[in-house]
């Protein structure tokens, strides 16, 4: 009645099949009911669970806490403070510890008093400089200047050293005394440290007398005009082989030593010489056997490269792109249709055997096909059928139930077992049979059978 009611109220296209779920009228019990809460703000975690979150564990402005001490109470009285009282008298308090800057200057200047004990606060006073020890004369930097006063050239006074300064010639002295005039000790520095004067030549006391040589005028090399055929003399003296009629007989280094380079080196574009003596073969000697031999015509690696075919060769074959196996050749009438239907009408539909009630009922119509057979043999209902079901659909009987042919006596146990009256039945049964006119006997379906009855219970009423 619930189902019915239901589909009353929203316009159920198909009254008669059962709803899903359970379908009640008290209020509140729909799924978005279910699911919204009743109290408006969210709900709270449970403190039983809350103190395995992240969130309160590390809350900002409490003690993070292990989870499995979380709810472990401390041995403390509530209203006392944490720790434990000493049993000595009262002292002094942490304030007053960390409290040690003298409140006034008696007690300030007490500490300092005490303080000056310490050779740091002998040495580094308070608002002064630093204390060396040094005893400075009276009135020095004030009314007596620093330094010692000089009177060389008349110059005294630190004013007057400003102004005419002897630095320089402290520096670079002129005017003192030779302690070395015949330059023995000089000589001597310059040999061993290179210690030159500025400006110095070096000298390497060449005897240019003996050679009849003038430094001062002298110009070594040759020049054009004394040998113009003579040219290039440093490249030459540097590369004695671009000198003409040079000859190279020297020997640097030992022939073993040479040898030895000839055999282990390998020298660019040349064949390693391994000491088997000079063989006379000409430069274009090429070693090993040539790949393509004599014959030019034989295949060889450029050949298996590149390939040796003809022009009519190498154009596609002609059934490129066929099937020339008999049997798998694209080749079939324009009507054929290549693969299963989805909808098989080609086969017997397999439907399961009726039980023994079902025998016993009087229905020998085979039921619908098997659970696990998803074979499509037509009589799948349509959109149409979906959307509008027949009636008793919602309790598995189909059309085609109702159009198959009936014997009298299956149709009248049919009956009896379904708790219709079957009191003028077989007048009912004859009529029906005339209009079905089934081949092979009397018998008809069960829809023309009950359009009959309710002909004639309907000319009954009217009578």
């Amino acid at each position: 009645m619930a189902s019915r009611v239901t589909a009353r109220l929203r316009g159920d296209s198909a009254p008669l099949l059962r709803p899903a779920g359970s379908v009640t009228s008290i209020a509140n019990e729909s799924v978005a009911a279910c699911i919204k809460h009743d109290h408006p703000n969210r709900p709270t975690t449970p403190p039983e669970i809350s103190k395995y979150r992240k969130s309160t564990i590390h809350e900002p402005g409490k003690i993070v806490k292990h989870y499995g001490a979380a709810n472990n109470v401390i041995p403390h009285p509530k209203d006392e403070p944490f720790g434990y009282k000493s049993g000595v008298g009262k002292g002094e308090g942490v304030a007053e510890v960390i409290k040690n800057f003298p409140e006034s200057e008696l007690m300030q200047w007490r500490l300092e008093r005490q303080e000056d004990v310490y050779s740091s606060s002998k040495r580094e006073p308070l608002g002064q400089s630093y204390n060396r020890g040094h005893k400075l004369p009276q009135g020095l930097g004030t009314d007596v200047p620093f330094g010692e006063v000089c009177e060389q050239r008349g110059v005294v006074g630190a004013k007057a050293m400003m102004q005419h300064p002897l630095a320089k010639e402290l520096i670079f002295p002129v005017d003192f005394k030779d302690e070395d005039p015949d330059g023995k000790y000089h000589d001597m520095y310059v040999r061993t440290h290179a210690s030159y004067a500025p400006g110095q030549q070096r000298q390497r006391n060449y005897n240019w007398e003996a050679a009849n040589i003038e430094p001062g005028k002298h110009t070594f090399g040759l020049t054009e005009k004394v040998d113009p055929n003579n040219r290039n003399g440093v490249a030459k003296a540097l590369n004695p082989q671009l000198g003409v009629g040079y000859k190279d007989t020297a020997k640097i280094v030992p022939a073993m030593l040479e040898h030895f380079y000839i055999t282990e080196k390998d020298q660019l574009g040349k064949v390693k010489k391994l000491g088997h003596g000079n063989r006379n073969i000409p430069p274009d000697f090429a070693y090993g056997a040539p790949s393509e031999g004599r014959n030019s015509d034989s295949w060889g690696v450029r050949k298996l490269l590149v390939g040796g075919y003809t022009e009519a060769q190498q154009i596609p074959d002609v059934d490129l792109g066929k099937s020339i196996k008999p049997g798998h050749r694209n080749l079939a009438p324009d009507d054929k249709v290549f693969g299963l239907p989805s909808v098989r009408t080609d086969i017997m539909r397999r439907y399961p055997q009726p039980t023994k009630q079902l025998h016993e009922a009087g229905m020998t119509v085979q039921m619908s096909k098997g659970c696990a057979d998803n074979t499509n043999y037509g009589e799948e209902p349509d959109a149409f059928s979906l959307i509008y079901p027949a009636a008793g659909g919602d309790r598995g009987v189909e059309e085609r139930m109702y159009l198959e042919p009936y014997t009298a006596e299956k149709l009248k146990a049919f009956l009896g077992t379904a708790g219709i009256n079957t009191v003028e039945f077989d007048a009912y049964f004859d009529n029906a049979c005339a209009v079905d006119n089934f081949t092979g006997g009397s018998t008809c379906c069960i829809l023309t059978y009950q359009r009959v009855k309710r002909h004639f219970e309907m000319q009954k009423l009217h009578a």
